[in-house]
């Protein structure tokens, strides 16, 4: 099975990262999730972000908490095929890492979303 998605490019300088997103819109998800509508569903969002913090920090980070998140758009990606992420990381005791940040790209903003992520153990 291909990809959904893969991360091209990612820079960190202190606590703020950006990263670009690269998705596979032949991927089989998109065939039902919309049959001719194609649209990335929420929850892969959410693991492109766990992905990211993951890469940054070198360890396989799970999300433990999403204390806020909102869907601003659809992504189609057909459409939209190259995503930005960008936002901060805190280290929150041991193991834990504080993010926040966006999903966009151009003038679009997809999502906005705060949360706590964990080294899986």
């Amino acid at each position: 099975m291909t990809r959904l998605h893969t991360i091209t490019r990612l820079t960190k300088e202190g606590n703020t990262f950006t990263a670009t997103i690269t998705l596979d819109p032949g991927h089989p998800v998109f065939a039902g999730h919309f049959p001719g509508q194609p649209v990335v569903p929420g929850v892969f969002l959410v693991e492109i972000i766990s992905s990211v913090i993951s890469q940054l920090t070198g360890e396989k980070m799970t999300v433990k908490e999403i204390a806020n998140i909102k869907f601003l758009q659809m992504i189609d990606p057909v459409n939209h095929a190259v995503l930005l992420l960008d936002g901060s990381i805190v280290g929150e005791g041991i193991n834990m890492i504080r993010v926040s940040g966006r999903i966009y790209t151009g003038d679009v903003e997809f999502a906005k979303f705060k949360g706590m992520l964990l080294e899986s153990i």
